[in-house]
Order: structure tokens, then C-alpha cells, then sequence
């Protein structure tokens, strides 16, 4: 075995039943060694003599403790732990108080974990903390630094052990003086499958790679809309009571309950607790105090220009969107800033232009003038004083000279680059030597994609408000009786947090009619429907947001509706833990493919082999858009190269092509539909209709569609969600029910 990333734990929402099978191949005190070259671990169970039987399993999720996670065909499920072992032979690194704490407390019991004893799988959204290549042999081995952390070998142990840094006190910055004994990141998945009934006893033995990482137990889940409920768990608990589990579970439920009334709150006396609401953690808050990095993204620009063979003494030129007036009319148009010039000025105003100067690395922002007889209207504009202490410039000009300028001997002469249909009438270029309408373009398309600080705090920001909107609307869904109740008080959460502008238009799709991928009438009732999939998003500085959720309008997922909201779940998990630098997106796209074949499969929606259902895209029906795109400044943003002339169905829609970057933001939204006008032409086909169970089907069109979408920052060694909205089905039912 070697390391590679991805640690998944045992949720513990779910009240598990008793024992129905037992390990035979693992005994207490074990320990597997790691081998050099390609290895495998091989674990067999067998029946346990407890009910259900094991003949009426139909799945399993194994992982290393070992854990199995199985589930009989009424829909009830059963956990099983494996006694604890060592694993020994494997190099990382913890910092040194994390060494100090292993040596001191060795593990001295063999007794498997309680179960349910495990937090949930949202701790995979700590940053994982891995350092530098290791030294030495053994548990005490020497500790030295190196970069920064501390570099050790180590034995993984999967009992309890305390571990630190310790987490902090709720609501500071002060660490407790003591940890709880917790088990530490030693789960990983090594097999599942939807199995045929299995017989009396089951081998599996899965070779291939899996990941050990440490991490801090340090604030887990924090609330990010409203830091005064933050909520602070370590990477695992102390093995709890069932007493306890149920207090624990009672406790987070409350936590939901709460959120739920933050979120309803309107203005007035609430102004102050609304504001504090609007913003995360306080390094997001603090990134947004500063400027937007413009001459940061103008740098970029620069050097992919002449990274491609441009002149490195031109001009890079560029005009904000001008104010436009409706037809027939004396009432302006919404305003919305041209995204390239916004990224070289961070200027939301209209009717102004920016020059760059690529030899000397000035920004020049040209503004309108004062004009006198609009001054009484709308008031005074920002003055060019006021624009350097607000903009990332070094200079700020009437747009009354912007020619006088481009003219002037100070400024370079040998090429202008502008974009081709945004240049005014009155503009000239006559002092350049050369003029480039296609380089700029593409150039701020492609520095685009990779993302500074301050465009992910202002894409969190976003992500944040939403959240909140989001949650209300959840909160409001069994009380209301039209789509278009629930829209606007989406609207009313973002406008009351400062977002006033929305990413695009809202979709809330009840029943069917979220069967319709852009759904956007939003004025149907809700009466007799039994899901509503929302798709909305708040922009914050031209910057998206994108979120989709799904939930039963009841409070209760009807069987139908639940295990497709189950399999676009596993879908959209899948598809987040794979994601790091370089990672294939056609192929991460691919697997969600494989997983919605496996699950609708398992309901006996379709029908034969998964190869054959997959190579013969006959899982498009259901599943016909690409997993996600990029955003940014665009919800649909730029840079993906996507190929909409794609003969193969299952890629045509993709809006992402090819390897993700670090710094990328991509979102996960995968999905599954049942929409009549797609799904009927495959029944008729010879090439499809062979694998869908028409009779199985018929029980599911009312379900409409489920989508389950985030927004995800990619990063070297894996990813950072920066969608905190609501989707364990627990957690969603518990917020519409309140």
C-alpha cells in the first residue's frame, strides 16, 4: 500500500441496529504491515447469528477499522467493527505534540469501537496537515522541523489515543488544557459494491491504494453564517453512551433548530445580528477588507500575453459596460459591469475605461466627470480622489481624456490590446503601431480560472449568504403555497445581507417540474407535490455563488424520493473526494456515470450489466448534463474549453474539459432526472430500451429530479468545500420539519 488521499468516517445520525455479522480474519492485536511494492488487505466475515441473516444483506461499505455498513431490503441498516489493530510500516508526519501524546498513551485494549461512536464525514472538510518527508524509524524518532511542521514516523494506531493540538474552547482562541481520548484518521474505504445475496461466508480482497493524513483537531464544522453559533467538534468523539448519542444527536438537531430562527430574522432591531450573519470565518472577513488585487490580475495577464508571443511594451485596454437606457423609454437597464474590466480594476461603475501599461506596470481607471444637471438626481459620483483610496490603481483620470492618454509620448506605442466589439465609436487607437483584438480576450479567460485569496473569500462570502437563503427557504417550504413565495424570501435573505444582486435567476422547481434543468416560471403551486429543488445563488462584487438542494416538502422523503436523493448524494460525495490538482475531470464526470448506473441498478430502474449501460450512455436519460463547471465571475464561468460538437452524449454537455488546477473553483452537481420528453425516446430505442425497467420507472416520475450542487475550491493535495448549506438527509428533513 502506499498514501494517497481520503479519509471517510461513520456517520452517526443514524441509529444503528444490532450485530448481524462478525470479523473472522481479524483478531484483536493484529497488526498488517505495508508492504513496498503492490499489496492488498484481505478481511472475511461471516454470519454473526444475530438477525437479519446474512442472506438478506444486499450491500456493503468496508473500512479500516474494519467497519462494515450493511443494509436489508426493507431499508434498515446494520454497523459492524472489527477489534482494533496496529498498522505498522507506513511514514507521515504529526507535529510534536501529537508525537508526545501517542507515546504517552498506548493503546491497551483490543475491543472494538461502540457503535455509532463516530462523528460524521463532514470532518474531511479540515484541511488536511501533512509535512515534510519523514526521518528515521520507529515511534521515537527524533522530532525536528523542517518547513515549518515536524516530521515523524509513526505506527497508525486505531484505538483510542489522545490527541492533539487540542481543540479550542467555544467562542475563543483559547485551546483546552486536556483531550479526550478519540480515535484517530485511520478509515478508509476498501471495497463497496451493490453485491448479489452473498452466501454464508464472504471473502473480499481489494488491492490498491488508500490515504492516512493527520489532522488538527481543531474547530470542525464551524456555522459560517453566524459566528456566535459556531459550532466546534474535534475530527471524532469520545466513544459515547447510547444515552449520550441520543443527547448528542438531540443536541445537533437543536443547533439546526436555531440556525433555522437566526435565518428568519428580519430588520430593525435584528440590523446588527443580520450584518454578523453575512460574512464567515474572520480570515475571510479580514481578506475583504483590503483591495480587490487588480494590478495583482493585470500582472497575470501580462505574462500570459507574452507567455504566447504578445509585446511586453503594449497597452492592455479595456471598457466598462456603459449605462443603457431601455427602448422607448427614460428608465435605465439593470446595470451589470463587463467581468474583463472588472478584473483589471475591481470598478463597478459605469461608462468608465482602464489602461495598463505593460512596459511600465501602471493602471490608469478614467471615471465620469461631475455632471451637474445629474448631481441633483442621483447625486455626487466618486471623485478620481476618492477612487485611488477605493481601487488597486495608480492613477485616476476624467474619462473625458481617456484619447488625450492613449496619444500622450508617456504612454507605449507599439501595441494595443483591446477586446473586439467593447470599444466605443470615439475611441482611437491612431498612435499605436500595432492593434490586437484577440490575445486580451483570451488572456483574461484563462488567468481567470485560477483564483487569488481575495476571489475565493469574495466566492465564500457569496456561498455564505446563500447558505442562509437557502436554509430559510427550507424553513418556509411546508408553510407556503406557491413557488414564488419561496423565491422571494430567498431574495429578501440575500438583500438583507448585502447581496443584492443574484448570480442568475432563481430556480424553484416543485415536483415535475424540477425534471426541467433551467426551470424559472417559479409560480406553480405546491399543493400535492413532493419536492421542491432549489437552485439559487447570491453575488457578492460580480462574484457567484452556485448551490442547488433538494428536499421533500413535508418534512419526510417518500421512499421513492429518498433513494434517489441517496444515490445523487453518494454521487456528489464520490465526486468531491477525488478532487486535487491534475485530477481528469472527464473522468471524475465518468465515475459519477458509474455510480448512478450502480444505484439505479440497485432500485431496478435499469436493468443488465453496468459496462454495457455505460458504454451505452444509457444512464444520459437520467443523468444528461456535466457534473459542473467553473465559477467565478460568471456563474457558468470561463476557461473550461468545454465541446458542445461532442459526438458522445455523456461529455457533450460538459462544461470543464480536461485537468482541474489548483486555485480552480469547480461545482459539484451531479444529478439524477426523470423527465418524460428525455427518458421516453430511450424506451422506444433498441439500443436502450433493453436496459430500463419500464414498470420499476413508473414509480418514479413524480419524484421529478434531484440535484445536490457545491462549490469547491480545488487544491494540491485535495480540496476545500466552501458550501456549508444543508444536504444530509437527516439535517435537511430536521430544518423543513421545524
Amino acid at each position: 500500500m502506499r498514501l494517497a488521499r481520503s479519509v471517510l468516517w461513520a456517520t452517526s445520525l443514524i441509529p444503528f441496529a444490532n450485530a448481524d455479522v462478525r470479523f473472522t480474519s481479524i483478531t484483536g492485536g493484529d497488526s498488517l504491515t505495508v508492504g513496498t511494492g503492490p499489496s492488498h488487505v484481505t478481511v472475511e466475515w461471516t454470519d454473526s447469528g444475530s438477525k437479519p441473516e446474512i442472506t438478506q444483506l444486499h450491500s456493503y461499505v468496508l473500512d479500516l477499522f474494519f467497519r462494515i455498513v450493511s443494509s436489508t431490503k426493507d431499508g434498515q441498516t446494520y454497523t459492524n467493527y472489527s477489534p482494533r489493530f496496529t498498522l505498522a510500516g507506513m511514514t507521515g508526519s504529526f507535529p510534536e505534540v501529537v508525537q508526545e501524546a501517542l507515546a504517552a498513551n498506548p493503546i491497551i485494549d483490543t475491543d472494538p469501537p461502540v457503535i455509532a461512536a463516530l462523528d460524521d464525514d463532514s470532518d474531511t472538510e479540515l484541511k488536511k496537515r501533512q509535512g515534510a518527508a519523514p526521518i528515521g524509524v520507529g515511534a521515537a524518532a527524533t522530532v525536528t522541523a523542517a518547513g515549518g511542521s515536524y516530521t515523524i514516523p509513526y505506527t497508525m494506531q486505531t484505538g483510542l489515543t489522545k490527541y492533539a493540538p487540542m481543540q479550542r474552547v467555544p467562542s475563543s482562541k483559547i485551546t483546552k488544557s486536556d483531550a479526550s481520548r478519540q480515535y484517530p484518521t485511520s478509515a478508509y474505504t476498501a471495497y463497496t459494491t451493490y453485491a448479489k445475496i452473498p452466501t454464508q461466508v464472504m471473502t473480499v480482497t481489494q488491492s490498491g491504494t488508500f490515504t492516512i493524513s493527520s489532522k488538527e483537531a481543531t474547530r470542525l464544522h464551524e456555522l459560517r453564517v453566524n459566528p456566535r453559533l459556531a459550532s466546534h467538534r474535534s475530527f471524532c468523539s469520545t466513544t459515547p453512551t447510547p444515552d449520550q448519542q441520543r443527547g448528542a444527536d438531540l443536541i445537533r438537531r437543536r443547533q439546526l433548530l436555531d440556525r433555522v430562527k437566526e435565518y428568519q430574522l428580519t430588520r430593525g432591531k435584528n440590523t446588527k445580528k443580520i450584518d454578523e450573519m453575512s460574512i464567515n470565518k474572520p480570515n475571510v472577513r479580514e481578506v475583504l477588507k483590503g483591495k480587490y488585487p487588480a494590478k495583482t490580475h493585470a500582472k497575470k495577464v501580462k505574462e500570459w500575453i507574452v507567455a504566447n508571443g504578445g509585446d511586453a511594451e503594449g497597452v492592455l485596454y479595456l471598457e466598462g459596460q456603459k449605462t443603457k437606457m431601455n427602448e422607448d423609454n427614460d428608465q435605465e437597464q439593470p446595470f451589470r459591469q463587463r467581468r474583463y474590466f472588472f478584473y483589471l480594476t475591481g470598478c463597478n461603475l459605469p461608462d468608465c475605461y482602464v489602461a495598463f501599461d505593460l512596459k511600465t506596470e501602471k493602471s490608469t481607471l478614467f471615471i465620469p466627470p461631475i455632471d451637474p444637471d445629474e448631481v441633483i438626481w442621483s447625486g455626487l459620483p466618486l471623485s478620481p480622489a476618492e477612487a485611488l483610496q477605493k481601487y488597486d490603481v495608480d492613477d485616476c483620470k476624467p474619462s473625458t481624456e481617456i484619447n488625450a492618454y492613449l496619444s500622450s509620448d508617456s504612454t507605449s506605442k507599439s501595441t494595443v490590446y483591446a477586446i473586439s466589439g467593447q470599444i466605443s465609436d470615439e475611441t482611437t487607437f491612431l498612435a499605436f503601431a500595432n492593434k490586437n483584438f484577440d490575445l486580451l480576450k483570451t488572456a483574461v479567460e484563462e488567468c481567470r480560472v485560477i483564483k487569488t485569496p481575495y476571489e475565493i473569500a469574495l466566492i465564500t462570502h457569496a456561498n455564505n449568504v446563500s447558505t442562509a437563503a437557502h436554509t430559510a427557504v427550507m424553513a418556509a417550504a411546508k408553510s407556503a403555497t406557491n413557488e414564488r413565495e419561496l423565491e422571494a424570501i430567498f431574495l429578501k435573505s440575500c438583500i438583507e445581507r448585502g447581496c443584492r444582486n443574484q448570480a442568475y435567476s432563481s430556480i424553484m422547481a416543485s415536483g415535475t417540474a424540477a425534471a426541467t434543468l433551467h426551470y424559472v416560471a417559479n409560480d406553480q403551486p405546491l399543493a400535492g407535490k413532493l419536492n421542491l429543488l432549489v437552485d439559487a445563488g447570491a453575488e457578492k462584487d460580480c462574484y457567484a455563488s452556485d448551490i442547488t438542494r433538494t428536499f421533500p416538502i413535508s418534512g419526510s422523503f417518500s421512499p421513492e424520493s429518498r433513494a434517489i436523493y441517496d444515490i445523487v448524494l453518494r454521487m456528489q460525495k464520490e465526486a468531491i473526494e477525488s478532487l486535487r490538482a491534475g485530477v481528469s475531470w472527464d473522468e471524475v464526470h465518468s465515475q459519477a456515470h458509474r455510480t448512478a448506473i450502480a444505484g439505479l441498478l440497485h432500485l431496478g430502474i435499469l436493468k443488465g450489466d453496468a459496462k454495457a449501460i455505460f458504454d451505452s450512455r444509457t444512464s444520459v436519460a437520467f443523468f444528461p448534463h456535466g457534473l459542473g463547471h467553473y465559477l467565478g465571475m460568471d456563474t457558468h464561468d470561463c476557461g473550461g474549453h468545454p465541446n458542445y460538437a461532442d459526438k458522445d452524449p455523456m461529455f457533450r454537455y460538459l462544461r470543464k474539459r480536461g485537468t482541474l488546477p489548483a486555485g480552480s473553483v469547480i461545482t459539484v452537481e451531479p444529478g439524477i432526472y426523470f423527465c418524460r420528453f428525455i427518458i421516453e425516446p430511450y424506451l422506444k430505442d433498441e439500443k436502450h430500451k433493453g436496459f430500463i425497467d419500464e414498470k420499476v420507472l413508473d414509480r418514479y416520475w413524480e419524484v421529478g429530479g434531484v440535484r445536490i450542487e457545491d462549490n469547491v475550491l480545488v487544491t494540491e493535495t485535495g480540496y476545500e468545500n466552501l458550501t456549508e448549506t444543508p444536504k444530509e438527509t437527516a439535517d435537511v428533513e430536521t430544518v423543513v420539519a421545524a
